[in-house]
């Protein structure tokens, strides 16, 4: 690990420079810091700053090889199988935006370079894909006080050592503990529900004190029961996979079966899990048919001094 960086630091290895802003958004950990929610965020603000964006990724947990083109920004969206649960949830929120996904970062770049008129780029989890120059780096840096984060992988959570977060341009500490090496406080939070076809039909607010069932596969499943609980939802049974995890019929049967056998007719999941469903042929009839609703709290993030965070960034840009 530090030889490659030592190599890198040095230009011994090659690494790709383009003239449109690259902005990578990683981490020195491993999952659950809220790299694509962040992404997601940071994308949307630039849309609406009238830029054409795109979103590059490895497309972690798919079950292909190589470039693929995940979204055009206008009708090609993509197969999470084949592109990845991450990259097609960014495509699914946000229908305008460019998405591609490779192992080697630089391929997708140039091709949407070479294809679309972009005007900024964003690389979700970048930090330690080191041979595409990057005009700023964000970090996001959770539970940096666990046991688990002060030893690398194996030993413990961190993907390199903990004093090379000096390469970030910002650091921003997504926990609830204080963070002395962060600039920015950023939380995430769900307000909004959204339905089977991710459209926003109601406040999480709506379903307090309701019976529910709910289901994950993320690396940090806790985050996301304990939303619902936060939101005085009733949840009687969870079940946890891991995460990236491509659900089976089965797996979603014996959920329904659940359901009916406790006359439960809300059914929980993330949004990065409602991706991978739409992969299971009739489910949404067969939920129609039995009455049961399968939903998604929307991740928004908030910023202690969102002022400042955008002021930063275009700062570093400019």
């Amino acid at each position: 690990m530090e030889v490659r960086n030592y190599f890198y630091d040095r230009k011994f290895f090659k690494i790709h420079s383009y003239d449109i802003p690259v902005i990578s958004i990683g981490n020195i950990t491993a999952g659950g810091t809220g790299k694509t929610p962040f992404t997601i965020f940071l994308a949307d603000y630039f849309l609406k700053q009238g830029k054409k964006v795109a979103v590059v990724s490895r497309g972690y947990g798919r079950k292909s090889k190589g470039f693929q083109l995940v979204s055009d920004g206008k009708d090609l969206v993509g197969n999470p199988m084949i592109h990845g649960d991450e990259p097609c949830l960014v495509a699914k929120r946000l229908p305008v935006t460019i998405v591609a996904v490779s192992e080697k970062r630089y391929i997708a770049i140039e091709y949407v370079i070479k294809n679309f008129n972009v005007d900024i780029i964003l690389m979700d989890d970048g930090f330690q894909h080191r041979s595409v120059k990057r005009d700023i780096d964000i970090v996001l840096t959770k539970e940096w006080n666990n046991m688990s984060s002060k030893f690398v992988i194996p030993a413990g959570l961190l993907r390199e050592f903990r004093f090379n977060i000096k390469r970030a341009d910002i650091v921003i500490n997504t926990d609830s503990m204080e963070n002395n090496q962060s600039d920015f406080q950023a939380r995430f939070f769900a307000e909004d529900i959204c339905d089977f076809q991710f459209n926003k039909i109601g406040k999480l607010s709506d379903y307090s004190e309701k019976k529910a069932i709910a289901f994950s596969a993320i690396a940090k499943p806790d985050n996301f029961f304990n939303t619902l609980t936060d939101a005085k939802i009733d949840v009687i049974q969870k079940y946890i996979f891991k995460d990236h995890y491509y659900f089976t019929q089965d797996d979603l049967d014996n959920i329904i079966s659940q359901c009916q056998k406790n006359g439960i007719d809300n059914l929980f999941c993330t949004e990065k899990d409602m991706v991978k469903i739409h992969l299971i042929n009739g489910f949404e009839q067969k939920l129609k048919s039995l009455k049961i609703r399968i939903l998604s709290p929307r991740l928004d993030v908030k910023f202690n001094d969102k002022k400042s965070f955008l002021e930063n960034l275009h700062s570093i840009l400019d």
